[in-house]
């Protein structure tokens, strides 16, 4: 197989995957050329067939010439298959060297801290934009924090005295996600996957996807503040009139964010000394602290339960299989929204709000990930010769995107307010 391909899809058998082909499918059959890929490739046939711009392939991951060879043919790699820290550093590697772009799903902050160190400065000079946590995670964390900090500055401006910028900084960020839905075999092997290799200091350390953290403080003298508290209790934004738990994915977005402040380079002018950021759960519409309370109970026990060998066998035993997940009427009627409060050190506040149609994990992930795959492939004919340098390399999704992102997303009910 010779020709080129404008995506390369691999694990596209696995829950996901399979939801991203077919809604894919629903908006682009003949735009862009696809090649799909699975270790048995042969079970896709009937969702692609009478599609001629899309080719089957078998794909071992293990073999990095099979890797390397499929992707020097494509422009752009989207990847689902995980648990990502087992199974996608060929297909990084391959990326890097051969200055293909690149997504995935993965909320595995331990896979990303090792791509970061090993393949970001290849990836840049090769002009590769390899994006991991590019779906639910953790997009609508990473570019919130980005367009919040945007929103307060704008505000900042509008109320100054004269029409100039003034030396209020965004001083914290706050977002408290509401999300119903369920959970598939992937997600949960990952979930383990990151438990069994991550430990206590470093999954409560936000600094830990920046290896390069105390070269940037001492040359720049610019700090992000770490939260006092290890696993924080349930707590009242004022803000927004409600009583929040602890929210299990902010040990993985903190790490996405700090790495994303510290690549921007006009970070610095526009987050003050000491930012920090922090993220919750709202587990009832009126945020009542009884709702409050028994989510954080629920996460406190969770990450108990899931600290002990038993309990992981017990997940592994109850809950979904790789390739399994929830019921359609589950993913359909499934959502999520975030509530994000930025405050200014001199006292400006802004509020604004994330709505996402469907079950974060198994269908607003899709869809953003699909945003994420139609920018980069507009970018192919419109400018990605003119992105600036910080692009390019292992890095969040703000920092690749930028706030462009946005109209992308709406296109798929994925919207900011």
């Amino acid at each position: 197989m010779s020709e080129k391909f404008d995506i390369l899809v691999i694990g596209a058998t696995g829950f996901v995957g399979k939801r991203f082909i077919k809604t894919w499918l629903s908006f682009h059959q003949e735009k862009y050329s696809m090649l799909v890929t699975a270790r048995q490739s042969n079970k896709l046939a009937s969702l692609i067939e009478n599609h001629p711009k899309i080719k089957l392939a078998d794909l071992d991951l293990n073999n990095q010439e099979q890797v390397d060879q499929y992707v020097s043919q494509s422009y752009l790699v989207v990847n689902f298959a995980g648990p990502f820290d087992l199974l996608a550093e060929p297909v990084v590697k391959s990326c890097a060297k051969h200055g293909v772009h690149y997504l995935d799903i993965t909320g595995e902050i331990q896979f990303g801290k090792r791509m970061a160190e090993k393949y970001h400065h290849e990836a840049n000079k090769n002009r590769a934009i390899i994006v991991p946590f590019a779906g639910f995670d953790s997009i609508p964390s990473d570019l919130g924090v980005l367009l919040a900090a945007k929103a307060l500055h704008e505000k900042i401006i509008e109320h100054a005295e004269e029409k100039v910028d003034t030396e209020e900084k965004v001083a914290s960020i706050d977002i408290a996600y509401r999300a119903v839905g369920g959970l598939n075999g992937g997600t949960l092997a990952s979930a383990i996957d990151i438990g069994s290799k991550v430990n206590d200091t470093d999954w409560h350390n936000p600094y830990y996807m920046i290896p390069e953290i105390q070269n940037h403080l001492t040359s720049k003298q610019w700090q992000l503040r770490i939260p006092k508290e290890k696993w924080p209790a349930m707590r009242y934004l004022p803000e927004i009139k409600k009583w929040c738990a602890p929210f299990f994915m902010e040990p993985i977005n903190n790490k996405v964010v700090y790495r994303a402040l510290i690549l921007r380079p006009d970070s610095e002018k526009i987050f003050a000394k000491n930012f920090y950021y922090r993220e919750s759960q709202i587990f009832n519409r009126s945020g009542a602290a009884p709702g409050a309370f028994i989510g954080d109970s629920v996460f406190k026990l969770g990450h108990a339960i899931m600290e002990r060998p038993w309990g992981i066998n017990l997940a592994k035993k109850l809950g979904p299989k790789q390739g399994e997940g929830p019921s359609e009427e589950t993913i359909e009627n499934g959502f999520f929204t975030a509530d994000v409060i930025a405050r200014g050190d001199l006292g400006t506040t802004v509020i604004k709000k994330w709505r996402g149609v469907g079950d974060p994990g198994n269908k607003a992930t899709v869809s953003i990930i699909m945003a994420a795959t139609e920018q980069l492939l507009d970018l192919k004919n419109t400018g990605l010769d003119k992105a600036p340098n910080h692009c390019f390399g292992v890095v969040p999704p703000s920092v690749a995107f930028g706030e462009e992102l946005l109209a992308y997303l709406e296109k798929h009910q994925v919207t900011w307010e």
